[in-house]
């Protein structure tokens, strides 16, 4: 018999306040790693690639489309360096992980957050994202809510 796993993820996107600041964060498309087959025993892992979207490893996609993330930002009149950083991953389940956050953010490539000195963009610029998810046969057969903040914060 077959076991599935259902994944949603949302994401907050997180600005400080501040006087000179006029950046915000849009999601374009969530990053997603669709309906999942579970193993029946072990471990399965599926990597989102931030460039291309595809996905490898040795989890079984059976529903949907596992998806890279796109997060467009935008400014109306702010200049200067940003810090962009992944926080507050919670995925619901201990036999689930969310890890190895990778991205492209204005043709710069992203191996680890959190990355510091990104110039803030003049109009809009998108942050592509990518990571890993590892559940094991321990997760229940259910759907999970999967979250993790995107964090700004200004140089």
């Amino acid at each position: 018999m077959k076991r599935y796993l259902g994944i949603a993820i949302w994401c907050v996107l997180t600005i400080p306040l501040q006087a000179f600041s006029a950046v915000t964060i849009v999601e374009i498309t969530p990053l997603s790693f669709g309906m999942l087959q579970l193993p029946s025993s072990g471990s399965n892992n599926i990597t989102i690639d931030y460039d291309s979207g595809a996905s490898t490893g040795t989890a079984t996609v059976i529903h949907d489309n596992a998806t890279r993330g796109q997060y467009m930002f935008e400014n109306s009149d702010s200049e200067g360096l940003m810090t962009i950083d992944i926080q507050n991953i919670n995925t619901g389940s201990s036999a689930i992980t969310l890890t190895d956050f990778k991205g492209r953010y204005k043709g710069q490539v992203i191996n680890s957050f959190p990355v510091s000195g990104l110039s803030i963009p003049k109009a809009r610029a998108i942050l592509n994202l990518g990571a890993t998810l590892t559940f094991t046969s321990a997760v229940a057969e259910d759907a999970y809510v999967m979250g993790f903040d995107i964090v700004v914060n200004y140089e």
